[in-house]
């Protein structure tokens, strides 16, 4: 499950990923507790209570600037608001999931120790919030997974297993099976999984949202991002018709030749 990565990347007490409505409701989908060493998943009761977003001034900030909210120590930051199930939370983070300029959930950490976040932490935050986001995304999109957290943690599985790989000498694109399988369709019904590149675009990425994708791989190649891998966030046109959106990470490779 998605949140199962977190404890390698940050400390906490408990983490959670809250989905938003476009009503302004917030449902919780998936929540973790660590004691020592130990992690456990945190059951959520069907009838669990949020505030909408505009009634939580903190969760109000993260959606309206789009940006990680931190709280040091709770104890002393007026932001804070003290309810019997959060009294022992001293410190605080919430992440925005981001897909393109839209809000679609929100990543919350909590520590029992204070100034156990800052900018250091969010930076790894950050770092894991794009595929979080666009898994959730994906999920929405292949079915009403809201129903339970069960669905939910599948379609985020099948979110994260698609890769391809990019020939740029011979311009061949090769599709795995699982990704294949997201698409709809296999490598019986296409002939095999690798395609010329340009002919694989035109058939499942979004025509403006070609560009996006090349450029990515340009970026990748010329290493403009250095300090990190070079990320897209592109629609897919599935062969039944479905618009999904697909987070690609680009790592370039060289051979002998270079």
């Amino acid at each position: 499950k998605l949140l199962e990565q977190l404890p390698r990347l940050i400390s906490f007490s408990t983490a959670s990923i809250q989905l938003l409505e476009p009503n302004g409701q917030r449902k919780q989908v998936g929540g973790l507790s660590k004691d020592k060493d130990r992690t456990r998943t945190l059951e959520i009761p069907a009838d669990a209570f949020l505030r909408p977003v505009e009634d939580d001034a903190l969760i109000s900030k993260i959606v309206k600037n789009q940006d990680i909210v931190i709280i040091s120590d709770t104890y002393n930051d007026s932001r804070w608001e003290v309810f019997p199930e959060t009294a022992s939370i001293r410190s605080w983070l919430g992440a925005p999931l981001l897909v393109g300029s839209d809000v679609v959930g929100i990543l919350i950490l909590d520590e029992n120790i204070p100034n156990a976040y800052n900018q250091e932490s969010a930076e790894l935050v950050r770092a894991f919030t794009p595929q979080a986001a666009i898994a959730i995304q994906n999920a929405r999109l292949f079915q009403n997974v809201t129903e339970s957290q069960g669905q939910l943690s599948e379609a985020l599985r099948i979110a994260r297993i698609g890769y391809f790989e990019i020939d740029l000498q011979t311009q061949t694109i090769t599709f795995t099976e699982e990704l294949l399988s997201l698409l709809n369709t296999s490598a019986e019904r296409e002939g095999g999984f690798q395609f010329p590149l340009e002919q694989a675009l035109q058939k499942f990425v979004l025509t403006e949202d070609i560009t996006v994708a090349s450029k990515a791989v340009q970026d990748a190649i010329e290493g403009q991002n250095a300090r990190s891998d070079v990320t897209s966030e592109v629609r897919y046109r599935t062969t039944d018709g479905r618009i999904i959106w697909v987070s690609s990470i680009y790592k370039v490779k060289y051979d002998s030749k270079g």
